[in-house]
């Protein structure tokens, strides 16, 4: 059985190590996946995971999948500590039976933020008009 909530966004996925992980970053978009030995009841997993995470970590859950041996979710950062939440998972997991055997979290690229694609213009933009300003500046100077 798989219970799926939310609309999964598509994109990109770099990998993070969770040992060096401090806060979340505000708007950016995680992935976490979570290997188990099994669930018994998807249902009441999605459930007490839409009830308890954005409650305790004031977070967003974008999309949550829970199959069988795994939940996949995606989540926004608001900012959130995560050694506190990746120690959460296997002890609300536990609390319902669930064996946690891995976490995973991923960055998820989906799109290029507006400021980058404003440094890019900008940048072209000097490039291109940049020698022209630095020869008239440098004229005034050498006389």
């Amino acid at each position: 059985m798989i219970v799926e909530v939310g609309h999964h966004l598509a994109g990109e996925l770099f990998w993070l190590d969770t040992r060096k992980l401090t806060e979340s970053v505000p708007g950016a978009i995680y992935e976490v996946v979570v290997k188990t030995r099994g669930i018994r009841d998807p249902e009441e997993v999605a459930r007490r995971l839409l009830e308890e995470l954005p409650k305790r970590f004031n977070l967003n859950i974008i999309w949550l999948r829970v199959d069988d041996n795994e939940i996949r979710m995606q989540i926004e950062g608001s900012p959130f500590p995560w050694p506190a939440l990746l120690a959460f998972l296997p002890e609300l997991l536990g609390l319902i039976g669930i064996v946690v055997v891995l976490i995973s979290v991923a960055l998820l690229v989906a799109y290029a933020p507006s400021w980058l694609l404003g440094l890019l213009i900008f940048g072209a933009l000097l490039a291109y008009v940049g020698p022209a300003i630095g020869r008239t500046v440098l004229k005034g100077v050498r006389k």
